[in-house]
């Protein structure tokens, strides 16, 4: 992942490669379920901040709203959910849904719900470790990280490389400046 200045429910399933560019038509609100499985306190307001100013900035950058599999499109206000882990819980999640034995920073899960886009899980230890490395404040990374997810929701993909990682980092790039004032 390119990196510049910058209730309990359980993931329903692993973002998949799709073929066609995602498709999206942005809800004007999502309702928001956060939940803290960490011990790191969750930023709620900061978050409810972040995703109100995130939406039209993604809409700006021509995205349209349509995520994997279209699931939301029905609903006038889908639910995302953000969840904060610890080391041990992102490194169970990682390894179970990726095959990989270690916490990364951010897994994105789609719903199969119509009224849900999916879950975002962070994993806060690997956040704060990747803003100190960073020199960013861990709002900074967070904030970053729900970008990236966000747009994994939506369908975008980087790890096979090529034009859609490409698309995919402009994306980012461009609504992570504007939005790096939030922080």
């Amino acid at each position: 992942m390119q990196k510049k200045d910058r209730q309990k429910k359980r993931p329903l399933q692993k973002t998949q490669k799709t073929s066609e560019s995602p498709l999206i038509h942005a809800p004007v609100t999502l309702s928001l379920l956060l939940l803290n499985h960490s011990r790191t306190p969750m930023p709620r307001q900061f978050i409810h901040r972040w995703m109100e100013k995130m939406l039209p900035e993604l809409r700006r950058a021509g995205v349209k709203f349509q995520g994997q599999g279209g699931a939301h499109k029905k609903a006038k206000r889908p639910e995302l959910v953000i969840v904060l882990v610890d080391e041990v819980q992102g490194q169970q999640l990682n390894r179970q849904f990726r095959g990989k034995d270690k916490a990364t920073d951010v897994l994105s899960f789609a719903s199969q719900d119509s009224s849900s886009l999916g879950e975002l899980v962070l994993c806060a230890p690997v956040v704060a470790r990747q803003a100190q490395e960073q020199a960013l404040s861990f709002r900074v990374e967070l904030g970053y990280l729900i970008l990236h997810g966000f747009l994994h929701l939506l369908g975008y993909e980087h790890e096979w490389g090529g034009a859609p990682a490409r698309e995919m980092y402009r994306i980012q790039d461009q609504v992570f400046a504007r939005l790096r004032e939030l922080c």
